[in-house]
């Protein structure tokens, strides 16, 4: 998955114009490293990463953070807007996965004064208020600090003495402590020594320029696409697709892609939400088959099941799925048997097995359903068992209030249970 990770992050980087080669960046940050760097070469390293910084005054909290600029004549001025890019304050709202990416979780405790200290500026600590004072004409070794405590995770030992190999691009480098956050949580045995070469070189031999691509993906606009479930916007899935050789499927696996379909083939449509993407997956697939089978388009799609409390993400199950061909013959089976309806039906029962569950423990209701659906879309297996506890569920309901139980949704499962028997008679 981290491999598709880093595809999605340049991905990301070519739409936004991020066209900058990974020796030119690197060039800069070793300058950066050295104090070599001039202003042009700041703004090189700034400005892919800048969103992830606020720009505009009024979302700074200037009770907090007192800080005033001293001119050349030696006046006191008050911070303004294009003043923010060098004190790089960390954007509001963002997670603390993204925090700790790019060291926002040091900026008051340690990197506004270690950054205040190389300007020559002064800083005091009163309780909860900072007051700062910097001169105006070192603004831009206040800069540079706050970059390299953005990319670095210490302050010092930025070079090796030795070339080593980034585990991403390839390129043969001499930084050592970049910072390395990936957009999502991921389930490797051990992330920290992940490397593609497999010669041994733990993830640190990751290279500024990666280490930018990865950082730039963590704010909600830019990251894996996120769905929400139904009547919880806590739990939510990431949609990561994957082709090595053909980035066209990004746009087929886009959220605008299942909204159309949504609206297009639905008879009872409603807001896209998370059930409804993974339970219509088979027949997007179905009907992007024969791009797939032009020998073009060879994606895989990883599914990851998360719930977000405060500013922390837990991600709790994953799948991927590989067999798109199966997936397309249980898509054309779903339209055969007029399985789309099926869908609307079959997701009402799923919803009605989450309301079973206490409001504090309805994300333990869609984590149940979660795996039902990555053992249905990911192998082809029906679990009886957890269908058996949804019809308990739905007799108990129907007979306090006196009515005919009625099981919809068998078709769509009817589809996977056909696809598999072709399959095996292949």
């Amino acid at each position: 998955m981290i491999t598709a990770l880093y595809r999605w992050a340049k991905y990301i980087a070519k739409k936004d114009g991020i066209n900058i080669t990974n020796t030119v960046f690197n060039n800069a940050v070793e300058k950066l490293v050295r104090n070599t760097a001039s202003p042009a070469d700041l703004q090189l390293i700034y400005e892919p990463i800048a969103h992830l910084f606020e720009n505009d005054i009024n979302n700074i909290d200037l009770q907090k953070y007192q800080i005033s600029i001293i001119t050349t004549t030696g006046t006191k001025r008050s911070l303004i807007s294009d003043d923010l890019k060098y004190i790089m304050f960390p954007k509001k709202g963002l997670t603390g996965k993204a925090q700790q990416s790019i060291g926002g979780s040091i900026f008051a405790r340690n990197a506004l004064k270690w950054a205040t200290e190389e300007a020559g500026g002064s800083f005091e600590k009163k309780e909860k208020i900072y007051s700062v004072m910097l001169p105006e004409n070192n603004l831009l070794n206040f800069w540079r600090r706050r970059l390299l405590d953005t990319y670095f995770q210490s302050s010092s030992d930025f070079l090796n003495s030795i070339q080593i190999i980034c585990s991403f691009c390839g390129i043969s480098h001499q930084f050592t402590n970049t910072r390395f956050n990936p957009p999502i949580n991921i389930f490797v045995e051990n992330v920290t020594n992940y490397n593609s070469y497999l010669d041994n070189e733990p993830s640190h031999s990751i290279c500024p320029y990666c280490n930018m691509l990865f950082m730039r993906p963590l704010v909600e606009e830019k990251g894996p696409e996120k769905i929400t479930f139904p009547k919880n916007k806590k739990a939510f899935i990431y949609v990561l697709p994957f082709d090595p050789e053909n980035e066209r499927v990004y746009e087929e696996f886009s959220r605008k892609k299942a909204e159309d379909f949504l609206k297009s083939e639905l008879i009872k449509q409603g807001e896209l939400n998370a059930l409804y993407y993974l339970l219509f997956l088979p027949v997007l697939i179905y009907r992007m088959l024969p791009v797939s089978l032009s020998g073009t388009f060879k994606p895989f799609v990883y599914i990851a099941f998360a719930d977000k409390s405060k500013q922390a993400e837990e991600v709790s199950n994953q799948f991927v799925i590989t067999r798109l061909d199966y997936l397309a013959r249980v898509g054309a089976l779903i339209y055969k048997n007029n399985g789309l309806n099926e869908i609307y039906k079959f997701q009402q029962r799923l919803l009605s097995f989450v309301s079973t569950f206490g409001r504090d423990q309805i994300i333990n209701g869609y984590k149940l359903i979660f795996k039902f659906l990555a053992r249905l879309l990911s192998e082809g297996e029906v679990d009886f068992t957890f269908l058996r506890r949804i019809l308990r569920n739905e007799m108990s309901q129907q007979r306090r209030k006196s009515q005919t139980i009625y099981l919809g949704g068998y078709n769509y499962l009817k589809a996977f249970l056909e696809a598999k028997k072709e399959v095996s008679n292949v």
